[in-house]
C-alpha cells in the first residue's frame, strides 16, 4: 500500500537523522575522553589543595588544552560546542564561560541537576549522559543540550568530579530538520529537550512513557504503537538517558506531493530501464549466437582428435576469453604428449618439495597465543625468550629455501623447538647430544630430525610426562660412506599392534597407515633425495622408549679441521638476549 511505502521512506529518513545525531554526540563523548586522559586533569583530581603553586602548571596546561580542543579542533567542535566545564570534588572548577552564565558552579550542582532530570541511577559508572536543556544568556540567547560525564577515583571509584559539555541547539536540529519534520529529542521523564518546533522544548511529549517502555523492552522494531492508535519511531541516543522520537503521520508525504514525485520518477526510471534492457538483450543475443556457433564448430573438430585446430576469437568478451583459454589448454595438452617423461620427473620433484615444505602451522599460532598471555601477565622477559626461540626456529626451518642444512643446524632447530614448548606450554623437555665434531657439518635433508622430535613431544610425552628427554647421537658407519643419526625419547612408546604396520610402511616406502604420517613423510623425502639405500628404522618399547635410526650419505671434509656452523659462533645454540641470531 501507499502507506507502507511512505512509512518505509520515512523510516530511512529517521534512521539517517539518528545516525547523524549519534555521531555528533559521540564526538562530544570523544572530547571528554581526551580530557580524561590528560595528565594535568589526573593531577588536579588527586590534589587536595588545587590552588597551591605546585599545581599552577597543571592548571594552566588544562586550561590551554580545554580551550584548544574547542577552538582549534574539527569544524563540528567550533560550531557545536557552546561551553565546557570541569568541576572537581576538591573545589577546583574550570569553565569556558563566566560563572554567571552557567547554572552549575560545583560538582554538587551537577549531581543535583542530574537528579532533577529524573535520572536517579548515578551511583555506578556512567558514560556521557545528555539530560538537560539550558539557555545561555547573551546576544543572542543560545539554547543548549547539556551532557555530563563523571570522573572517578582510581581505587575507590568514588566520584571525583564531572565534565559538563553544552551542544548548541542549531547544530542538533540541523541533523534532522532537513530529513523529517516533527522530530523530538526527549528526556527520561518525557520532557522535550530539542525539537524543530520552537515552542515544544520544555513541555511533556504525549505517550512518552509508552514510547520509552517500547525501547527498554527490547522491541525488534523502532516503531512503537501508541494508545491512540498512532505510531512513532523511537531511537535511544548515546548515553542512554534521552531518546529521538518522530511521530508517524499518514498524510505527511502525500500532502506535500513528495510521494507522488517519488513514484513518478520511479516509473520513468523503470520504463527507461526496460527499454534499455530490451535493446541490450537483442544486441548481446545476436553477438553471442555468432560467437557460440564458431566456438561449437571448433570444439567438434577437437573432439574428433584434431588437436592442431585453434579458435580465432573475433571479440574481447567472455566468448573470446574462453576461446583463448581453450587454445592454451590445447597447447598444454600437446606439450604434455611431447614431454610426458620429463613432466613425470618434474612431478616427482614437486611432490618431494611439497612434502619437505610441510611445517605444522599449529606451532606458530599456538606459540603466538602463548606469547600474548605471557605478555598480559607482565612476564616480558619470558615472552621475549619465547618469541626469539620461535623466530630462530623458523629461520633455520626455512634456511632460505635450501633443501639441505648441516646436522648442527638441524639440532639447533630442535633446541629452539623444545625451548618454544618449554616456554609456551610450561614443559621441562630436555635435549641430550652426542655428536662427533666430524659429523656436525655433514649435510642432511632439512626437517628430517625435527618432525621426529615433534612426534615424540605430541605422541610420546603429551598427557604422559612433562619432563621428557630426547637424546640425539650420530656415528659413522663401517662402510665409511654413510652415517647414522639416532633419535631416542623416553616417552610412552608405541603399541606392538601399531608398530608392526608402521615398520612395514617405512620398509616399503608406501603410506600404509594415516597414523604417524610425519614419520612416513621423513622416510619418503630421504629416499627421494638420496635413494633407497637410505632411510629410517624404528623400534619401541611401551612405557620405556621410542628409537628412530636415520641413515644419510657421508661426505668427507676437505680438511681435518672441525668447522663449526656459522649460525652458532661460540654460543652452542643458546638464544641471544636481544634479537635473532645473525644469518649464517
Amino acid at each position: 500500500s501507499f502507506y507502507t511505502i511512505e512509512r518505509d521512506l520515512l523510516s530511512k529518513n529517521v534512521d539517517s537523522a539518528h545516525r547523524q545525531l549519534s555521531d555528533l554526540l559521540e564526538n562530544a563523548q570523544g572530547l571528554s575522553t581526551r580530557l580524561v586522559q590528560t595528565e594535568s586533569l589526573r593531577a588536579l583530581i588527586q590534589a587536595e589543595e588545587p590552588e597551591v603553586p605546585s599545581l599552577a602548571y597543571h592548571v594552566a596546561s588544562l586550561r590551554r588544552i580545554t580551550y584548544g580542543l574547542i577552538t582549534s579542533g574539527d569544524d563540528w567542535q567550533s560550531e557545536a560546542v557552546a561551553f565546557l566545564g570541569i568541576y572537581l570534588k576538591n573545589g577546583y572548577t574550570l569553565t569556558t564561560l563566566s560563572e554567571g552564565d552557567l547554572p552549575y558552579h560545583n560538582l554538587s550542582d551537577c549531581i543535583t541537576a542530574l537528579n532533577n532530570s529524573g535520572i536517579t541511577d548515578i551511583e555506578g559508572y556512567m558514560p556521557m549522559v545528555w539530560f538537560d536543556r539550558i539557555t545561555l544568556h547573551g546576544s543572542p540567547a543560545v539554547p543548549c543540550l547539556v551532557g555530563i560525564r563523571f570522573l572517578y577515583e582510581d581505587v575507590t571509584l568514588e566520584k571525583a568530579g564531572a565534565i559538563v559539555i553544552g551542544i548548541q541547539q542549531p547544530a542538533l536540529t540541523r541533523t534532522f530538520s532537513s530529513v523529517s519534520e516533527g522530530m523530538y529529542l526527549i528526556r527520561e521523564d518525557g520532557t522535550i529537550l530539542i525539537s524543530s518546533d520552537r515552542n515544544a522544548p520544555g513541555s511533556i511529549l504525549a505517550y512518552a512513557d509508552e514510547m520509552i517502555s517500547h525501547v527498554k523492552s527490547g522491541g525488534s522494531s523502532p516503531i512503537a504503537s501508541l494508545p491512540d492508535g498512532s505510531e512513532a519511531f523511537v531511537y535511544r541516543i548515546a548515553g542512554g538517558a534521552s531518546w529521538l522520537v518522530s511521530p508517524i503521520e499518514r498524510d505527511t508525504l502525500l500532502h506535500s506531493g513528495t510521494f507522488y514525485d517519488y513514484m513518478r520518477h520511479i516509473i520513468y526510471l523503470i520504463a527507461l530501464a526496460v527499454l534499455f534492457t530490451i535493446l541490450l538483450s537483442y544486441f548481446i543475443s545476436k553477438h553471442l549466437t555468432r560467437s557460440l556457433t564458431g566456438l561449437t564448430d571448433t570444439v567438434k573438430e577437437i573432439r574428433d582428435g584434431r588437436l592442431d585446430e585453434r579458435i580465432i576469437p573475433d571479440s574481447k568478451d567472455e566468448i573470446g576469453y574462453l576461446g583463448e583459454k581453450i587454445n592454451e589448454m590445447l597447447d598444454e595438452i600437446n606439450g604434455f604428449y611431447r614431454a610426458r617423461e620429463a613432466d613425470a620427473a618434474e612431478k616427482q620433484y614437486l611432490n618431494l618439495q611439497l612434502l619437505q615444505a610441510q611445517i605444522n602451522p599449529h606451532l606458530l599460532y599456538n606459540t603466538l597465543n602463548s606469547a600474548c598471555w605471557i605478555i598480559r601477565q607482565n612476564d616480558n622477559e619470558k615472552a621475549e625468550k619465547l618469541i626469539l626461540s620461535l623466530g630462530n626456529f623458523f629461520k633455520l626451518a626455512l634456511s632460505r629455501g635450501s633443501e639441505e642444512i648441516s646436522l648442527e643446524n638441524e639440532i639447533s632447530m630442535i633446541r629452539y623447538y623444545l625451548q618454544v614448548q618449554n616456554l609456551g606450554r610450561g614443559k621441562d623437555y630436555k635435549l641430550e647430544e652426542a655428536i662427533p665434531d666430524m659429523l656436525r657439518t655433514q649435510k642432511i635433508l632439512r626437517l628430517s630430525l625435527q618432525p621426529i622430535v615433534e612426534n615424540a613431544v605430541i605422541h610420546g610425552f603429551s598427557d604422559w610426562r612433562d619432563d621428557g628427554s630426547v637424546s640425539i647421537s650420530a656415528s659413522l658407519n663401517k662402510d665409511g660412506k654413510s652415517f647414522t643419526v639416532t633419535v631416542l625419547d623416553n616417552g610412552i612408546g608405541i603399541l606392538p599392534e601399531d608398530l608392526a604396520p608402521l615398520s612395514a610402511a617405512i620398509l616399503s616406502g608406501e603410506p600404509g597407515t594415516k597414523a604417524h604420517y610425519g614419520l612416513l613423510n621423513v622416510v619418503r623425502r630421504i629416499r627421494g633425495r638420496y635413494g633407497s639405500a637410505y632411510g629410517m628404522t624404528i623400534t619401541s618399547e611401551v612405557g620405556e622408549y621410542t628409537r628412530c635410526d636415520l641413515t644419510f650419505p657421508y661426505t668427507p671434509a676437505p680438511d681435518t679441521a672441525s668447522v663449526r656452523d656459522a649460525s652458532h659462533p661460540e654460543n652452542n645454540g643458546r638464544v641471544l638476549p636481544h634479537g635473532l641470531e645473525k644469518e649464517a
